[in-house]
Formats: C-alpha cells, structure tokens, sequence
C-alpha cells in the first residue's frame, strides 16, 4: 500500500494487512514531517519508536539539531536498517555530539554488520573522535 502526498510524492510504502491484524506503521514515514517542522518532534509517534536516550538527547537540541538527527537517522536507515541507524544516533549523543549523516551512517553500518561485537583490535582511540577529544599521543 502507498500513501502519497498532495503531489504524488510517495511518503511511504506498507505492507497490505487483511483481517484484524496488528497496525502496520513505518517510522521513517514520520522524518520528512519532522524534518520540515523540528518542533513536531515533541508530540511525533516516532519518539517511541527510539530509545529514551536518544529522545532525551533530541529534546535537548536546537532546531537544528532536531532537524538534522531524524534526517541522519532517515538516509542511515536506507542501508543499515532503522534499528541499526537509531544505535548509531544514540551512541553519538551519548558521547556529547549531535549525529551528522556521516558519522550515523558509518556507525550504523558497523552496528549492522555485527561490528558491536569486540574484536581484535583496540579501538578505544577512535571513540574519542566521537566524543570530539583530541588525541596526541601524549
């Protein structure tokens, strides 16, 4: 099933449901209104559809940021998934910083691609570039 627009832009494509099954909903239908109204954000569905975390951090924001995290969650989601994507928000404000495309989509992939897991390598040293501390080697 889709759901378009006044003008035939497509905002979103559901599954068909028959009978008295659960609601089918799709939360990333909800970004481009958020995105267009940052303020929606505070009466929006989609704030169940994330971890309180990362709807406390949203709140916290300016317009800005409030327009540019579900815009980042949103282009993440397209290949990592929204689960992944919304991970990958969380950890960045988590450590202090606003999520921006790159970063969400980079650690959304990782988290996607089982890269949570430790591995053999220690990479404590790139988790302060997302807090923003600057290594010296000192």
């Amino acid at each position: 099933m889709e759901i378009l627009a006044d003008r035939g832009r497509r905002v979103a494509v559901l599954p068909r449901a028959f009978g008295e099954g659960p609601a089918v909903r799709n939360p990333l239908s909800l970004v481009p209104a958020i995105i267009a109204r940052p303020r929606a954000f505070g009466e929006s569905t989609i704030r169940r559809d994330m971890p309180p975390g990362l709807v406390e951090g949203i709140d916290r924001m300016d317009s800005a940021g409030r327009r540019r995290t579900p815009g980042s969650i949103g282009r993440a989601s397209e290949s990592s998934g929204f689960e992944a994507a919304r991970e990958a928000a969380l950890r960045v404000v988590e450590g202090g910083r606003v999520p921006d495309d790159a970063t969400v989509d980079v650690l959304a992939g990782r988290i996607a691609g089982g890269g949570g897991e430790a591995g053999g390598a220690d990479l404590s040293v790139y988790d302060g570039f997302l807090r923003g501390a600057v290594a010296d080697g000192r």
